[in-house]
């Protein structure tokens, strides 16, 4: 199976590298001078692959290959969907699959409409990667990608694509229930990427105090009215099954702190601002969320 890492920042790129060891075909796609790195040096991943440079061929276009892939891993950013899947058309076969493993509820949608939902899988992943440098992914916890059919159903694709995972050492887990699943890990980023982005803290900063942890408890409840109009109940036990994971996570730094502390671009449009929109598109209030989200957009350029 040949597979086209859709941008190998240190998520894709921690399971471009998982998929290779195994001796799989991959391919990346990244820019930049992590890209150069890449080029001249190969992926170096630390953690608990051990130390391991695997030596693939990348590029900043997916067209650079010469080859239709059978399984491309979208992990560019949120605000990079519109443009990857520009540059991802022309590679597209008729069998060609797109394992989605990004943050948000909105880039399912929109690879569907544009490659038809055959040819789309929804899911996430956890993983706690980072670029120490520029070609090194340091991974320290963590490792999955949840994913499954819209109807739930065991399909042939969910089947080939857990066997490939599987093999590479990925936890896989495939799943009947992706929607409701993919709401909790909206609920996980709403929670902690967003308040860890803002405030420049690690996770465990936030039960350092109740007032803290109290604005968490309160942004599940804004991120559950939403789910709710999309069918999906979210839960007093959900909340406690996202919360008491990460109590012992010390020191442990979310994507968008890793972001706001690198100088990137944040990703707090797709996660407070979906929140807020959703809440005046239903009518329901979301202070906690507006407030965030004004804070953050003071960090734009």
């Amino acid at each position: 199976m040949k597979t086209l890492i859709m941008g190998a920042g240190a998520v894709g790129g921690y399971f471009g590298a998982k998929l290779a060891k195994a001796g799989d075909t991959v391919y990346l796609v990244a820019r930049g001078a992590h890209l150069d790195a890449i080029q001249r040096f190969g992926l170096r991943v630390t953690g608990t692959i051990g130390d391991y440079v695997a030596h693939l061929p990348a590029d900043s276009d997916p067209a650079a290959f010469g080859i239709t892939p059978d399984l491309i891993l979208m992990g560019v950013k949120s605000m990079d969907t519109p443009g990857a899947i520009r540059q991802l058309t022309p590679v597209m076969g008729p069998s060609t699959q797109i394992l989605a493993i990004q943050n948000g509820i909105g880039n399912y949608p929109l690879m569907a409409e544009a490659f038809g939902a055959h040819r789309v899988i929804r899911g996430y992943c956890r993983v706690g990667s980072e670029i120490v440098e520029p070609g090194h992914i340091h991974q320290s916890a963590f490792g999955e990608i949840v994913f499954g059919e819209e109807d739930g159903s065991m399909s042939e694709r969910i089947k080939a694509i857990d066997e490939l995972l599987t093999r590479a050492e990925i936890v896989s887990k495939p799943t009947a229930s992706i929607v409701e699943e993919v709401w909790k890990k909206f609920a996980w980023n709403v929670m902690f990427n967003m308040t860890t982005g803002l405030t420049g803290v690690t996770i465990d900063r936030l039960f350092a105090h109740p007032e803290s942890e109290a604005i968490l408890r309160k942004l599940f409840g804004e991120v559950a009215q939403a789910a709710s109009f999309h069918g999906v109940t979210l839960t007093d036990a959900n909340y406690n099954a996202i919360i008491n994971p990460m109590r012992p996570m010390i020191g442990y730094k979310t994507s968008t702190m890793q972001d706001r502390l690198k100088g990137k671009t944040l990703e707090h449009d797709i996660f407070l601002g979906y929140l807020s929109a959703e809440g005046r598109r239903h009518g329901f209030p979301t202070p906690v969320a507006d407030l965030l989200y004004g804070l953050f957009k003071t960090l734009d350029p």
